[in-house]
């Protein structure tokens, strides 16, 4: 499991980060199985009464700032899609750097990091 969080990408990694988060507790839903298309986020994790959106990536270099837009996306049309349960927070896993030695911050772009409130509390 290790080597898939620290060296996977797509479907891979994808499929490690809902094993780890039914460790966790979690139930999973693989949104693109589910709906049968990439109409959402990846994954769909529900803990008592939260239930979040994650957005999987990954990139051999720094973190892409793509899934933090494809997730403000996801939510906004996420009322529209069955199940179409109430989300109470998103998050994007981004497993950067991968070929690379990793920095302590995954987005280091002030400008970036200072519009991260949709993760249910402010990224810092």
């Amino acid at each position: 499991m290790r080597s898939g969080l620290l060296c996977g990408t797509g479907g891979e990694l994808a499929d490690v980060v809902a094993k780890v988060l039914r460790a966790a507790g979690f139930t999973v839903t693989d949104l693109d199985e589910d709906l049968s298309a990439t109409k959402s986020a990846d994954l769909l994790a529900v803990s008592g009464a939260g239930t979040c959106l994650i957005e999987v990536k990954s990139a051999a270099g720094a973190a892409v700032e793509s899934p933090v837009s494809h997730l403000n996306c996801h939510l906004t049309t996420w009322p529209q899609l069955p199940p179409a349960q109430p989300v109470t927070c998103a998050a994007p896993v981004v497993n950067h750097q991968h070929k690379l030695e990793r920095t302590r911050e995954v987005y280091q772009r002030a400008q970036l990091v200072c519009t991260l409130t949709f993760l249910g509390t402010e990224y810092r």
